[in-house]
């Protein structure tokens, strides 16, 4: 799922998720990375990566997607509502900092339960 977004005729942001599952011992569960999300210098701080993020998770939602996960800043991301995967007990598959593995519930009560670590597609391997 993608969002491109234009001004002047050029591309000034974008926003990609791509598919991930929780996995562990007993189960399997699907959700979405968001990878990337970038908005050009001179467009930032205006909105639009706020924008794409809240349409992305808006669209997740109606397709029934339970969360997404990010690696990012962990000053940008929790005014959106993520929290460091680790209160899930949700790992990511790689060394990361704890701050920067964050995850947002997309509907309520359906990450409980549900540890393991983040397995992506092989598109990203």
């Amino acid at each position: 799922m993608e969002i491109v977004a234009f001004e002047d005729g050029k591309i000034t942001g974008h926003g990609l998720l791509s598919e991930v599952s929780i996995v562990n011992q007993s189960q399997s569960f699907k959700g979405l990375v968001l990878a990337p999300l970038d908005v050009l210098p001179a467009y930032q701080g205006k909105g639009m990566g706020a924008a794409i993020l809240l349409e992305l998770e808006k669209r997740a939602k109606i397709l029934d997607y339970s969360f997404i996960s990010i690696l990012g800043h962990e000053s940008y991301y929790p005014r959106f509502g993520y929290v460091p995967a680790s209160q899930y007990q949700i790992q990511a598959p790689f060394e990361v900092p704890n701050e920067n593995f964050m995850i947002k519930e997309l509907i309520d009560g359906r990450l409980e339960g549900k540890s393991g670590v983040i397995q992506y597609s092989e598109a990203f391997n």
